[in-house]
């Protein structure tokens, strides 16, 4: 169970955007896209609508694996911790309810991810993007800014 549960949760922080980077064009006639994040550039948002987004399957592969690391380690210091204590039931009980939690969160992610971000569409979904390419056919630059709870 836990090599699907940490990869699923890992997705949903992926796209949540708890912490990120937007990254946003200057110096173009153009209005260009923003690009989204967490570590790796995942999505833009569409020139059509606001509400709808483009993803990228590098992005977010890239971005599931890293935080698929992240909580792997945390995942045994926790249970380090756990063992430490003697397996202390106040502690054993709050990692299960916090599992429990976080896997409802990213429930939540994914739906709102795919009911309203990519508009249902499979067409939203590319390989893979590259913002220098983007930057240098239409003469402008990407500038990075962090950002917390988008």
């Amino acid at each position: 169970m836990k090599y699907f549960l940490i990869p699923f949760i890992a997705l949903g922080i992926g796209l949540s955007l708890i912490l990120g980077t937007e990254y946003t064009c200057s110096g173009a006639d153009e209005m260009l896209p923003n690009y989204y994040g967490h570590p790796f550039i995942f999505k833009h948002n569409s020139s059509a609508t606001s509400l709808e987004y483009q993803f990228s399957l590098v992005g977010i592969i890239l971005n599931t694996a890293f935080w698929s690391i992240l909580i792997m380690i945390l995942r045994l210091l926790v249970l380090r911790l756990i063992k430490w204590s003697n397996h202390n039931k106040i502690l054993l009980n709050i990692y299960k309810v916090s599992k429990g939690l976080v896997s409802l969160f990213t429930i939540f992610i994914l739906f709102s991810t795919i009911l309203i971000e990519m508009d249902s569409d499979i067409n939203n979904i590319d390989f893979y993007w590259s913002i220098d390419k983007e930057a240098l056919e239409w003469g402008c630059t990407y500038h990075a800014k962090l950002m917390i709870f988008k």
